[in-house]
């Protein structure tokens, strides 16, 4: 598990991504699993992998432009 403020940090930045543009993201349900996960809420399963795991998928069918931008080589 990453360190509890490191979640709380991708959490905080999650948050403000909702509100500047919903859109982007697959459902309001998702959004909320997501945001239980990072903090445990609601018997969540925390495993960061798995969340950035969710959120990569997402984003390399949605948004392959931004993704390949923004993360290294060696993490695709």
């Amino acid at each position: 598990d990453s360190p509890t403020i490191l979640r709380g940090y991708a959490e905080a930045l999650m948050q403000k991504a909702w509100e500047l543009s919903p859109a982007i993201f697959p459902s309001s349900e998702r959004f909320t699993d997501w945001s239980n996960r990072f903090h445990g809420l609601h018997n969540a399963f925390t495993c960061t992998s798995v969340v950035a795991g969710d959120m990569q998928r997402h984003a390399r069918q949605h948004f392959p432009g931004v993704l390949s931008s923004i993360l290294p080589l060696a993490w695709a």
